[in-house]
């Protein structure tokens, strides 16, 4: 892949204030994509991600977003496109963070509920206006790192499945879908590849 193969790409990744998400946030920025970074817990950290990125040369905005609430999540990528164009690529990660007792049930369903919504709710948010564009790449990266492994454990499985499903449901609308695989390498530049091979 050659340097800056994603310029003129537009970028929302959820989770980017730290960790995983703020690395495929650097990662794509530094590829050439314009990145919106979700933030939720700490502005100083949202912003202190899009610092980084444009201290590298790229272009990158803060948007706080809560990934449970639809219509947070659809603003998200309405302020995305209003600052750099047509969102090309949502990136979700497991960005809700969930730790709780196993031996509470309800505790343990509501948990997984919202790992579920944090990270479904902003991919589906896009599918309406990459289907009217034609296209888009939906990806969702997996993130087993912190307390809270029990919760990403249960939730896994049911996430990559529907991820696959909207595949399925939306590739007639040239809509692209993909779990990184946990043997994929590092994250950011696997998501930096899967991009620039559909551009």
């Amino acid at each position: 892949m050659t340097e800056m193969a994603l310029q003129g790409r537009v970028a929302v990744v959820t989770g980017a204030e730290t960790g995983t998400g703020a690395a495929v946030a650097a990662e794509l920025a530094g590829q050439g994509a314009a990145v919106a970074v979700q933030y939720l817990a700490s502005f100083a950290r949202g912003k202190a991600v899009v610092r980084g990125i444009e201290e590298a040369g790229g272009a990158a905005i803060a948007v706080r977003a809560d990934p449970l609430d639809r219509g947070q999540t659809e603003l998200l990528h309405l302020k995305a496109g209003g600052a750099f164009g047509d969102v090309d690529l949502v990136v979700a990660t497991d960005a809700v963070p969930t730790p709780v007792d196993p031996e509470d049930a309800e505790a343990l369903a509501d948990a997984v509920r919202a790992r579920l919504l944090g990270v479904l709710g902003p991919l589906q948010a896009a599918v309406p206006a990459m289907t009217e564009r034609g296209g888009g790449l939906l990806v969702y990266v997996p993130d087993e790192a912190g307390p809270d492994a029990f919760v990403h454990a249960l939730a896994r499985p049911v996430i990559e499945a529907a991820v696959t499903e909207l595949g399925r449901r939306h590739a007639a609308h040239g809509i692209v879908c993909r779990v990184v695989p946990a043997d994929a390498g590092e994250p950011p530049a696997a998501v930096a590849g899967l991009l620039a091979a559909i551009a």
